[in-house]
């Protein structure tokens, strides 16, 4: 999420607010001032919506390092002699991965809307709220579900933490957060 920020503020952001301005700017007639201001804030919200979608997939990844951790230390063995089947134990991790990404989601959306605004966005109403809410739960739910899988084959700390650098870059790139905009070709964007 830092990072996004960072590469937003000091590299990505200005990129992106010339190249709408400047698209816009081919068509005649128009006012260059109010153009910027709303590529500004199309950028904003670009940014915070990528934010929301790269912290459900690595807020689950950095959930699943606790199984990782019981797992390399035998912890995992002894939670398998409890009476509960290992399907309830998975659902658990599953669960907790679940909902420690929405907790995270829900704060993120909560703390981008409001700078969002502070900028000059209109504050969503209650069914885009509900939408959003919709949306997290959803997202968070199958990345925590899609997770579990590298989860349990994974086994070592090492690998777990070298796999989440590579799914941290990857989800940041395919979700268009770290290209500037206008380079995609036609066929890709």
């Amino acid at each position: 999420m830092l990072v996004v920020i960072c590469l937003m503020v000091f590299f990505l952001g200005d990129m992106n607010i010339e190249s709408i301005t400047e698209l816009l700017g081919q068509f005649p007639g128009r006012d260059m001032q109010a153009d910027r201001k709303n590529a500004e804030l199309t950028v904003l919200a670009w940014t915070c919506a990528g934010i929301l979608s790269i912290n459900a997939v690595t807020v689950t990844l950095a959930a699943y390092s606790v199984m990782i951790k019981d797992k390399t230390g035998g912890k995992l063995n002894s939670i398998y002699t409890a009476p509960v089947s290992r399907t309830v134990i998975a659902a658990g991790y599953v669960a907790a991965a679940w909902v420690d990404s929405v907790l995270v989601c829900g704060i993120t959306l909560f703390l981008t809307e409001g700078y969002c605004v502070s900028k000059g966005l209109a504050v969503f109403s209650f069914v885009v709220h509900m939408q959003l809410l919709g949306m997290i739960l959803l997202n968070s739910f199958v990345y925590a579900a899609f997770m579990y899988v590298p989860a349990v084959l994974v086994k070592s700390e090492g690998a777990w933490s070298g796999m989440g650098t590579v799914v941290g870059t990857l989800v940041g790139f395919l979700g268009g957060i770290y290209i500037p905009v206008g380079t995609l070709s036609d066929t890709i964007g």
